[in-house]
This record gives C-alpha cells, sequence and structure tokens, in this order.
C-alpha cells in the first residue's frame, strides 16, 4: 500500500522498553521532536564472510553479521522544542541509549533503540532559517532486536 511521507512524525524517550516489542515499546513515554524537514533512509542489512577456496574460482558468501544502521534527521532549528531539547541531551549523554518512534500517516509504527551521536547547527544565509541536523545509530537489544515494527491493520 502507498504512504506518503506527508504526516509521518518522529518521536524520542530517555528510557528503553522493558520488552522488545510493540507493547515494551508503547509503554514509554515519547516526545515528539518538532520542525523536522528531512528524513533519512532507515533499517538494516547483513554483512557477509566469503570463502575463497583457491581450487574454485568461485567465491562462497554467507550471511554473517547483522547492522541495524541508523538514520539522520534534518530540521529547522527551534531551540524551545521539547523534542529537539532531548535529542541534544542525548546527544551529551555518552552512555545513554535512548528509544525511537517513526510514525507513519497510515498508522504504521516503527521503533528502534538509539544512540544520538551529532545534533549540528547550520546558520545558513540571510534568507534562509537555521536548520539543525541529527544522526542517530541504531542498536540491537541484549536479546538481539533491532527494529520492531507495529504496522497498521
Amino acid at each position: 500500500m502507498f504512504t506518503p511521507t506527508a504526516g509521518i512524525t518522529f518521536a524520542i524517550s530517555a528510557g528503553v522498553p522493558a520488552t522488545f516489542d510493540a507493547a515494551g515499546y508503547g509503554a514509554l513515554t515519547f516526545t515528539d521532536v518538532g520542525e523536522i524537514q528531512d528524513y533519512s533512509e532507515f533499517g538494516g542489512g547483513w554483512s557477509n564472510s566469503t570463502n575463497k577456496d583457491a581450487s574454485k574460482r568461485g567465491v562462497q558468501k554467507k550471511k554473517s553479521s547483522f547492522d541495524p544502521g541508523g538514520f539522520n534527521l534534518g530540521m529547522k532549528l527551534d531551540t524551545d522544542d521539547a523534542g529537539q531539547i532531548l535529542m541534544k541531551t542525548a546527544k551529551n549523554d555518552a552512555t545513554g541509549i535512548y528509544a525511537a518512534e517513526f510514525t507513519a500517516p497510515n498508522g504504521d509504527v516503527y521503533y528502534c533503540q538509539v544512540l544520538v551521536n551529532t545534533f549540528t547547527v547550520t546558520p545558513g544565509n540571510q534568507d534562509s532559517d537555521m536548520m539543525a541536523s541529527t544522526s542517530c545509530a541504531v542498536t540491537t537489544s541484549s536479546t538481539d532486536v533491532d527494529w520492531v515494527e507495529d504496522l497498521a491493520s
């Protein structure tokens, strides 16, 4: 089903879920991050290990580790926005893992745990608004769960 981007929201929580499923994430309190202008792709992918048997010409590949990936957000800077303030707090928290929530306009929700690695400000020029961007690295849980989807019916 086609889902437009217009209406998508992103929120962050200072807590992590007790269980790494939709119910666990749903029990958290999330703070919306305002003024987001651009979302990057999100999701993870596999690394491959290879076997190069010298007696054969072909290379054998197998999936090895899974990297849950990361994402970037671009936003109009709003120093009074509670979500942007929490993103800056998370960036300055050297050991903190935060929960993140993307909610699509059709009601699909995507949860993950993140490390907020950057929150930078771009002044631009005299005709532009002050902008901010952030990069987040997604991490798996202690039980090896990365992204949790709670898809609308």
